[in-house]
């Protein structure tokens, strides 16, 4: 790892050595705030949260709004519609404990 990253460094790519899954370095480092990497999404229960955004980039990609992580079973309801089930199908469903949601 560490010939990997002074390789890097070397060639002039902008890298930081940081543990995998470490989220607080990838979110408090300048490059990927400069980069627009970093976003605020606001989630319904924890607020306003700051993720990792846009990992990937290319050039001619428009980016996507982007939402906040869904609550349990927040789109279950709509996603049972659009599969041709009846309102009162998915009432009973949900009454049946069939489903379960944090929403509903």
């Amino acid at each position: 790892m560490a010939q990997t990253l002074a390789a890097l460094k070397a060639a002039g790519v902008p890298c930081t050595e940081a543990p995998a899954g470490d989220a607080e370095i990838f979110l408090g480092d300048p490059h990927a705030t400069d980069n627009d990497m970093v976003a605020v999404r606001q989630h319904p229960r924890a607020g306003k949260l700051r993720v990792a955004w846009r990992m990937v980039q290319f050039g001619d990609t428009r980016s996507s709004a982007g939402l906040p992580t869904p609550l349990l079973g927040e789109h279950t309801s709509q996603v049972l519609r659009e599969i041709g089930c009846s309102e009162s199908d998915i009432a009973t469903q949900h009454a049946d404990g069939v489903v379960k949601t944090e929403t509903a």
